[in-house]
Parts: structure tokens; sequence; C-alpha cells
């Protein structure tokens, strides 16, 4: 991540995160300074796919072929200590509010959905 970024979530005191000291190079081979390794250090969750929604998804190379799908990702809240970044079973989650500060501030190369909007296989 940019220092930009790093600036961003130091402002807002966010909570789960790390960064660690990384070399990056450009194509050229030129080191590109103001960069960090990103890790989420919240508590990881058990997922609760008895929670999310079932559904039959169609394939896209034939329709009629159907194939079992779960709408939402849901965690055990228990087992979240309220960490703006955490995980729930291999997936990296931000709260809301992280969400909101970064689109606001036009951070790119990510890609943000909604827990209740995630579609998983069973």
């Amino acid at each position: 991540v940019s220092d930009r970024v790093t600036a961003l979530l130091n402002a807002h005191d966010f909570t789960g995160w790390a960064t660690y000291s990384v070399e990056i190079y450009d194509r050229k081979g030129e080191f590109c300074p103001g960069y960090h390794g990103f890790a989420i250090v919240g508590p990881q969750t058990t997922l609760q796919k008895d929670r999310s929604e079932r559904f039959d998804e169609p394939g896209w190379a034939d329709p009629t072929t159907r194939f079992p799908r779960l709408r939402g990702l849901y965690f055990d809240e228990s087992e979240w200590d309220g960490s703006d970044f955490f995980w729930v079973a291999g997936f990296n989650v931000v709260t809301e509010r992280v969400a909101e500060v970064l689109r606001k501030a036009k951070v790119n190369n990510i890609n943000l959905k909604r827990l209740s909007e995630m579609v998983l296989t069973p």
C-alpha cells in the first residue's frame, strides 16, 4: 500500500492492520519509494454458511445447468473483537466505515463488496 493509504488509515484510527517493509521496483527495475507491505492482523472468524441464502445459479455455457450457491458471507460475531480489518474464513473483511473512507478518498486497485452480496460455493 502507498504512503497515502497508510496515512488515511492512521488518520481515521482504523484497527486490525499493520504494515511491513518492502522494496517495490517498476518494470524498468527502478526503485519506487513510498510503499509498504500490508497485513490484516484482526481476528479470524468462523464462516456460518447456515445463515446464507441458498440458490441455484445457471451455468454460463449451458443455462440449463444449475450450480448450488450461497449468498451472504456471515460470521460468528462473538469471535470478532471490533477490529476494522479482520478475516472471515480466509476472506479479507473491512467495516463499512473503512469502505466509505476508501471510496471517498478514491483509493483504487481494491474490490469492495457488501458481505450480504457475496456469492460462495457451498
